[in-house]
């Protein structure tokens, strides 16, 4: 069983006031049935009115499961719980059977790692292979029809001119988008219905714009399919919506390492979740991304991540001409600290831009890439916040005036250190360095 530090419990919380409760019930006197052993710990703890919370956590994730309405995850009962353990070990039962809520849920997770490593096993199967290249193979003579009816399309906007385009109502877009969809090119048609329901902050003629010229790079790369090394050929059908089944990765090589996680990014795109987990490999010096969705505000995400913390184990990487994006196979969180001394970063702003530009040229339909940054200042220069490395070049932040006032606060206004995504020529901030230690943003 992992031993936990009151820091490690504290890096799980997502948010202060959520500590802050979880603090005030990590006492005996407000539990009851707590019991433990090496896979998991559980108890109830008591609530008003005669209530109680059922709360769980299997050590293997972390992951959590309590009855509390709480929608973030972990719960202060999950944390106090924790704290519990920690402080008042001799308060819980060793090696007893757990009571049917708590075994459902942990039997449950048991069968979904089950269910994964069959699907691994499957993707070996011949047969099975044979199925899905003819799926995929139907799935690619729809989305050409698709791509021709889509350049089309394109053509015709470029002889209205942006000024007419911009006064389509929704309906217009999500049109649009509907026949993407019908054509097997949801990675399309999800940026179309974007367009119907732009973001603030970005003028809306250039939304379209930077929409409209993705788009065009992915048709004439599949005009020229034939001609682009199957790397990516890969990159361009992920793009346009062919997604890559988990366990047909089964086949691909793991990857190693001591994994630090370096920033964690979610954020609801049409009603659906996501988060980007960026994890950085010690020895190989090489970055990796867990991406995960879920539906709706209720739907916790199944695993838990530590910033700051070190997994050692296996990952897998999806099949790239600029290989990022990875499945986790086998991490476990070790006993080690950060050991950001470790990862390889930029002291200048154009070293960084080199980089991206690299990777761009290995996948031109990239949307973000990971960096950390050393040694940069923070700069407010109203309403913009910039990033100022000692060079004195400068790239934007994508940062709200709380973001860029919390990394000013934190800094003092130094030179720092931190982690996140270069997307569409700006820095978007994730985490920060202060004491050695990693804090989100």
């Amino acid at each position: 069983m992992f031993v936990w530090t009151a820091e490690r419990i504290r890096s799980l919380a997502p948010d202060n006031a959520t500590w802050n409760c979880a603090r005030q019930l990590g006492h005996p006197p407000l539990w009851l049935q707590q019991a433990r052993h090496e896979r998991a710990v559980w108890g109830e703890c008591k609530g008003t009115g005669g209530l109680s919370y059922q709360t769980v956590v299997d050590f293997d994730g972390p992951a959590f499961q309590c009855s509390c309405p709480a929608k973030r995850s972990p719960c202060k009962h999950a944390l106090a719980l924790l704290l519990l353990l920690l402080h008042y070990p001799d308060c819980f039962q060793v090696n007893t059977p757990e009571p049917a809520w708590a075994s459902q849920w942990l039997e449950t997770r048991l069968k979904r790692q089950q269910r994964i490593k069959a699907s691994h096993m499957a993707a070996t199967d011949p047969a099975l292979a044979a199925q899905r290249q003819k799926n995929k193979d139907k799935s690619l003579e729809l989305m050409a029809a698709g791509i021709q009816g889509l350049d089309d399309w394109l053509r015709d906007l470029a002889q209205q001119g942006l000024a007419n385009v911009q006064n389509h109502p929704p309906a217009w877009w999500e049109q649009a988008a509907a026949r993407m969809v019908d054509a097997k090119l949801g990675g399309i048609a999800r940026r179309l219905r974007l367009l119907a329901h732009p973001a603030a902050g970005k003028p809306r003629h250039k939304q379209i714009l930077d929409t409209i010229s993705e788009l065009y790079l992915l048709v004439e790369g599949f005009k020229r399919i034939e001609q682009l090394p199957p790397p990516m050929v890969q990159d361009l059908l992920t793009t346009a919506g062919l997604a890559i089944r988990k366990e047909s990765l089964a086949v691909c090589p793991p990857v190693t390492d001591h994994w630090l996680v370096m920033a964690i990014h979610e954020g609801v795109e049409e009603q659906l979740r996501f988060r980007r987990v960026w994890l950085y490999g010690v020895r190989q010096q090489r970055w990796a991304l867990l991406l995960d969705f879920v539906w709706g505000d209720d739907n916790p995400f199944l695993d838990h991540w530590l910033l700051g913390s070190v997994y050692a184990g296996a990952l897998t990487y999806y099949p790239s001409a600029y290989p990022l994006r990875a499945v986790a196979q086998s991490l476990q969180l070790t006993h080690e600290m950060s050991i950001l001394e470790n990862v390889t970063g930029h002291n200048h702003l154009e070293d960084a831009a080199l980089e991206y530009a690299r990777a761009l040229a290995a996948n031109p339909w990239l949307l973000y890439m990971p960096v950390y940054l050393k040694g940069m200042a923070i700069v407010y220069q109203a309403p913009d916040f910039l990033l100022l490395d000692n060079r004195k070049q400068a790239v934007p932040l994508m940062a709200s005036e709380d973001v860029g006032l919390q990394i000013l606060a934190v800094s003092g206004g130094h030179p720092m250190n931190l982690t996140g995504e270069w997307q569409d020529g700006c820095l978007l901030p994730l985490a920060m360095e202060a004491n050695g230690q990693l804090l989100a943003i």
